[in-house]
């Protein structure tokens, strides 16, 4: 089956207008990856210290704390994941070793010399080339972009399975409250 186009689209026109819109959607994926990575990759790194200190801990500390104690503990893990990375108090070792403010250096005033020539003889013009019009690149998703892309779609991909096993245990629950006592093994698996 052929595909129709309006007929006020001439072909390269529609091709441009398709390519320009794609780029522009992929730049804003890969924008969109890149501040995704500035803030996932110190969440992961200091979540990931946390975790393995506090597991130390947990292992050295296993006799001589009672376990309301040590689950405790771990839930500095949950108030941390729910922190944003660059959040520093000034009790915490992140704020002592922060970078240092950078001040702009002082521009150094430079002086220019123009001459102009003595003789009346014109410039000699160039000679005019051929222009080489290349074709642009093509866009393409970096590396991050199509790890974030991929993880949006596999969170989707959960978001919709969670969706389903909600309503099919809805639907479980309604019958089993209106008495109907011969629920089948397979509405439980939702098949």
């Amino acid at each position: 089956m052929r595909q129709m186009r309006p007929p006020h689209f001439a072909e390269g026109q529609h091709r441009t207008q398709h390519d320009s819109f794609m780029a522009a959607l992929l730049d804003t994926i890969n924008a969109w990856a890149d501040h995704a990575l500035r803030f996932a990759w110190p969440m992961l790194w200091q979540s990931s210290l946390l975790i393995g200190v506090l597991f130390a801990l947990d292992l050295l500390l296993r006799r001589r704390l009672r376990p309301a104690v040590r689950y405790a503990l771990w839930l500095v893990v949950l108030v941390k994941v729910l922190l944003p990375p660059s959040l520093a108090f000034p009790t915490g070792p992140g704020w002592w070793l922060r970078p240092a403010q950078v001040v702009p250096a002082k521009p150094h005033p430079t002086s220019v010399v123009v001459t102009y020539s003595t003789t009346e003889d014109p410039p000699a013009m160039p000679s005019v080339a051929t222009p080489v019009v290349l074709a642009p690149a093509r866009p393409r998703l970096t590396p991050v972009a199509q790890t974030f892309t991929g993880m949006v779609a596999v969170s989707l991909d959960v978001r919709i399975l969670d969706f389903s096993r909600v309503v099919v245990l809805n639907d479980l629950t309604r019958r089993i409250r209106r008495g109907q006592n011969e629920v089948k093994p397979s509405s439980i698996e939702g098949g």
